[in-house]
């Protein structure tokens, strides 16, 4: 055989031999060391959405018995919640919770989330109304996804008061306020990197336990850093100059639009404004530092982000329940998620840090008297922040 003809023929063999040692690779890992391929596939319950703001909307009627860990069920209007009457019931005071995967409950179930454990606490000291918190939380959007959020729920939920979710991930540049509101970094179709990437994980546990071991090395060695994952939080707590000085002007410019949007309807509002996990102590940001080479400098736990936002309520007249005191008053590190294959998270609560950020919201909202005591008695919402 000439050379001309040895050449694609070794080829041939050397791509077919890659091919089984891969497939058999494949079988090995299912075997000893199976992945859960399920883990982070949310095909069941959030497609793409062509809605401005929103990079994902969820399906109503969709349930995954193991999306991050966790069975994940959507009701017929599209949130994580249980069913919810429409219209509203006599004798119930209903809560809208605006925001984000945080919101949504990343990681936890249902009755674990802040917005289930703040209607338990409701109710039980409830005497004549009836306390539903209402679960609007969708993945990966941001101020101008609350206000399409806000937008079409409020006519059909008719909320009494609406507390919208604050994440540091939200603080990016938008468009034009003059215009319908949208992420301008959004786009809606991923590219084709991650399209294959995602497609990887969602079916081949080989892939996925590689990936898994890849990064944890590539972390620990400082090849990667962890802000290539939770980039946009983890800058808002460091010195960030005119970028993050235009990136705060314009969330704070949309974030009055979903001000205005709630007074419009004439529903009382006020923001919950979460921390990140290396704003609680010293030690989160050692932590974070030796372990996946993320330098977060000193003054993150100076709580400058909580500060600006702050003063946004104190001149919009908007009630502000800072969460950054509760989780460090609560202390330990067991307040952020570790669950499966999550090893470390930044900004998505575990169960403990949902119940601690629940109770505080409940004693912020009871003691300063933002929810009535029955459904015709009006919230008494004042311009402090707590």
């Amino acid at each position: 055989m000439s050379a001309d003809r040895r050449l694609p023929a070794l080829l041939a063999l050397a791509v077919g031999a890659l091919v089984g040692a891969l497939l058999l690779a494949e079988l090995a890992i299912r075997v000893i060391v199976p992945q859960d391929l399920a883990f982070f596939d949310g095909a069941s319950i959030k497609r793409l959405s062509a809605r401005p703001g929103l990079r994902y909307e969820l399906i109503p009627g969709g349930y995954s018995p193991d999306y991050i860990g966790v069975p994940v069920a959507i009701n017929r209007l599209g949130l994580r919640d249980h069913e919810i009457a429409v219209p509203k019931p006599p004798h119930t005071v209903r809560i809208l919770v605006v925001g984000d995967s945080v919101t949504f409950g990343y990681g936890v179930r249902l009755e674990e989330t802040f917005v289930k454990v703040l209607e338990a606490r409701l109710n039980a000291g409830a005497s004549a109304a009836r306390y539903e918190v209402v679960n609007a939380g969708v993945e990966e959007c941001g101020f101008d996804g609350y206000y399409q959020i806000l937008r079409g729920l409020a006519p059909t939920l008719g909320p009494d008061l609406v507390l919208v979710g604050v994440v540091l991930n939200d603080i990016q540049r938008y468009e034009d306020p003059q215009r319908t509101p949208r992420l301008a970094a959004a786009g809606i179709e991923p590219g084709l990197a991650r399209r294959v990437h995602g497609a990887l994980l969602r079916r081949s546990q080989l892939y996925l336990a590689g990936v898994r071991g890849a990064r944890s090395l590539l972390y620990r060695f400082h090849v990667l850093d962890i802000s290539d994952l939770y980039g946009a939080p983890l800058r808002a707590v460091r010195p960030g100059g005119e970028p993050l000085a235009r990136a705060w002007e314009s969330s704070l410019g949309v974030l009055e639009r979903v001000v205005d949007l709630a007074r419009a309807r004439r529903i009382p509002i006020a923001l919950l404004v979460f921390p990140v996990e290396p704003q609680l102590d010293a030690a989160a940001i050692e932590r974070y530092r030796r372990d996946f080479g993320v330098t977060v400098p000193a003054g993150a736990l100076d709580g400058e982000p909580q500060r600006r936002l702050r003063a946004f309520g104190a001149a919009h007249d908007v009630p502000v329940i800072d969460l950054l005191p509760a989780l460090r008053a609560a202390g330990g590190d067991d307040l952020y998620l570790r669950r499966g294959f999550v090893r470390f998270d930044p900004v998505h609560p575990s169960p403990r840090g949902h119940r601690i950020v629940g109770e505080a919201i409940h004693r912020a909202i009871m003691v300063h008297g933002l929810v009535p005591q029955n459904e015709d008695a009006g919230p008494r919402v004042r311009s402090t922040t707590w």
